[in-house]
């Protein structure tokens, strides 16, 4: 039963949040050449990850001039250290040369 219920929830999932098809910004290519400069992580209590707000993350990165990656995705369970997101973004070195 548990098994079955966990499928009905992954398909729901998959229908509410379809995969995006984002297009790489120009400059993005370079800017993931660049280590990670943040990464988000999980603390506390396991959890399961329900929405994730693409807009908003959009908006600003675009202001920050960086690219976040998400990796974890609507229905994953995240434990305590789990990353969920990463930054990969302009350092003052990036900055300068732009």
């Amino acid at each position: 039963m548990l098994v079955f219920t966990g499928d009905q929830g992954r398909e729901i999932i998959e229908t509410i949040y379809p995969p995006i098809q984002a297009r790489p910004s120009p400059g993005s290519a370079e800017i993931l050449q660049l280590p990670c400069c943040q990464t988000l992580s999980h603390h506390g209590k396991p959890r399961v990850l329900q929405a994730i707000d693409i807009p908003s993350l959009l908006e600003v990165a675009g202001r920050a001039d960086c690219v976040v990656e998400v990796t974890a995705q609507v229905g994953d369970s995240v434990l305590d250290s789990t990353p969920i997101l990463r930054v990969f973004g302009p350092t003052a070195q990036w900055r300068r040369q732009r």
